[in-house]
């Protein structure tokens, strides 16, 4: 059970995937990274249940695989188009030359791939019948309900008019998506947990930007954050909302010793905290709580932006502040529409602000601001 989704246009293309693993062991941890309680999958048989546990993207060269199902089964599948993919075969060959081989009947897999630098999806098994096909525009894969999968390709339609930068789509679509779980419980139906995600273009595969996600509501009376990096098939996430706080998913690679795969986790975790902990991210994704409004803010790798700042709070180890705009808690706390139209509970804004420089505020007045609420004022 999962959800996994791609998209492509003139952008490029990109995929996306949710962390939700179905298994029949019991709950080891009791809260994802963004809040949501795990639990046991509504469905008939055997009682199986649901918790964050899973990347569910792999990187292979110049190609992404992301899928939904048995993930016994597709793993025999990926390793076997692997060997194809060392054999010097083009992707979409060795991508059909592992299905005719190795079918795995219960799962659905998405391949995003270039081919004389134009980026590409096929999939597998869509229609059920183990079936290979090739330039499609859209596939979305999984368990999210019939209504948000129909919403979710509507906006990443959206998305590709508005942007051609496949960062920019890829940052919006992960926004979009993880907002999801903020206001309805998925959790049951096998889907939920951070979303991770992948961007192609003529260059090839590039990972997510750094993400730092605010949760919270317009009289932040209810508010959390989670840090969101991804590099070289390994992903952590640091959560304020979750019951583990940090954990890392990825993939193994298959040329390491056991202990020089142990190295390169402990190292790729030590880079991570240390860039969460000096609040350096590449955007800033703002969830609202109520209304559904969410606000993407391009960051750079900057503290601060006119609508927010992120305090690394050197006095506290380990701990991230947030600095409000006025602007901002106005904009999440409203949903945007066209004039002589009401906002009702399906309704979501998309908000989306390009970096602009500002400078430091000088440390007297940092100081003030936390004494006063932790309030960033606009210029």
């Amino acid at each position: 059970m999962t959800y996994c989704v791609a998209k492509k246009g003139a952008f490029g293309v990109v995929m996306a995937a949710d962390s939700a693993l179905t298994s029949d062991a019991s709950l080891t941890v009791k809260v994802s990274s963004f809040g949501e309680r795990h639990g046991p999958l509504d469905a008939p048989g055997p009682e199986r249940f649901v918790q964050e546990g899973k990347l569910k993207i792999e990187v292979i060269g110049d190609c992404a695989v992301t899928y939904a199902g048995d993930y016994g089964e597709i793993q025999p599948f990926i390793q076997e188009f692997r060997v194809w993919l060392r054999g010097k075969r083009r992707p979409l060959e060795a991508f059909k030359i592992t299905a005719d081989a190795n079918s795995p009947s219960k799962s659905q897999i998405i391949l995003g791939y270039v081919e004389d630098a134009v980026p590409r999806i096929a999939t597998f098994n869509a229609n059920g019948e183990s079936e290979v096909i090739d330039d499609v525009e859209f596939a979305a894969f999984g368990n999210l309900d019939r209504g948000l999968n129909e919403l979710t390709e509507t906006y990443l339609t959206l998305f590709e008019e508005r942007s051609n930068d496949p960062i920019q789509v890829l940052v919006n679509t992960l926004a979009l998506l993880q907002s999801y779980g903020i206001h309805r419980y998925l959790i049951s139906d096998g889907v939920g947990g951070g979303f991770c995600g992948v961007a192609l273009n003529h260059a090839g595969v590039h990972w997510q930007p750094d993400i730092l996600y605010l949760v919270a509501n317009e009289a932040l009376s209810s508010a959390g954050m989670v840090g969101s990096f991804a590099r070289d098939n390994l992903w952590c996430l640091f959560s304020s909302m979750g019951t583990a706080g940090r954990v890392v998913f990825g993939h193994k690679r298959r040329d390491l010793t056991a202990e020089a795969q142990d190295e390169r986790i402990a190292d790729f975790f030590v880079q991570m905290e240390d860039k969460h902990d000096d609040a350096r991210f590449e955007y800033i994704c703002v969830l609202s709580l109520r209304p559904h409004s969410i606000t993407v803010i391009e960051m750079q790798d900057n503290r601060y932006h006119h609508l927010v700042g992120v305090d690394p709070r050197r006095d506290i180890e380990r701990t991230l502040g947030v600095l409000w705009s006025t602007e901002l808690l106005q904009m999440i706390g409203s949903i945007e529409l066209p004039e002589g139209q009401t906002a009702d509970p399906g309704h979501i804004t998309v908000r989306y602000f390009p970096y602009m420089y500002t400078p430091d505020p000088p440390p007297g007045l940092l100081e003030q601001l936390r004494k006063e609420g932790r309030m960033f004022p606009s210029p």
